[in-house]
């Protein structure tokens, strides 16, 4: 049911979020995915996504029966099984493409005039900090800021775990960037450089 990606990280199986989203999941299994769920961001992610894509096929669904004539049962039942039949053809044509983005981990370098760290475009960035030697804050915060200063996003971290705190900067442009750790007050605690390469 779970089942072991690239980077050491355990996801859901597709198969299991699928039954998940249905409400066709065993008990055992609801129990084992919603408590993976309770620590997984990208896991919530992919069950939005296949809500939504329920959600909407439910309705495009009843949206196109409400719209069928109704002179004669034959010609009610038959243009809403065809339409059933194209919107299951269309999912199966749809479904790779509500598969979020792949997630890159990148475990970031200690300081400014050290080597920069590499990550890729076009995936979601989740990034880990070392903290050793940290002061213990109640909260931190952080800051993505490209090379000139610009384009710049923020928030705060995901978790603070085994000296390492993690944060979800998303999806980078190819570029350079400045990753910052800050104290509650402001204050730059680490600042570490990120090269994202096509």
């Amino acid at each position: 049911m779970i089942h072991t990606l690239p980077m050491s990280a355990t996801h859901i199986a597709d198969e299991a979020l699928e039954r998940y989203s249905l409400q066709r999941s065993s008990d055992e299994e609801i129990e084992t995915v919603e408590e993976h769920l309770l620590v997984c961001d990208e896991c919530r992610a992919r069950l939005d996504q296949a809500d939504h894509y329920h959600r909407t096929m439910r309705l495009a669904l009843r949206d196109a029966n409400a719209a069928a004539p109704e002179k004669s049962r034959l010609r009610g039942w038959l243009p809403s099984l065809a339409m059933a039949g194209a919107f299951a053809a269309a999912a199966v044509v749809a479904v790779p493409y509500f598969r979020p983005a792949p997630t890159e981990v990148v475990e970031l370098a200690a300081m400014r005039g050290v080597e920069s760290s590499t990550a890729h475009a076009n995936r979601e960035l989740t990034l880990s900090i070392d903290a050793t030697g940290l002061p213990s804050q109640p909260h931190y915060s952080w800051t993505v800021t490209d090379a000139r200063g610009g384009a710049s996003k923020g928030g705060a971290p995901l978790y603070v775990r085994d000296n390492r705190i993690v944060i979800q900067a998303g999806k980078l442009s190819p570029g350079q960037y400045w990753v910052r750790l800050h104290s509650p007050t402001g204050e730059v605690l680490r600042e570490t450089g990120l090269v994202v390469r096509r």
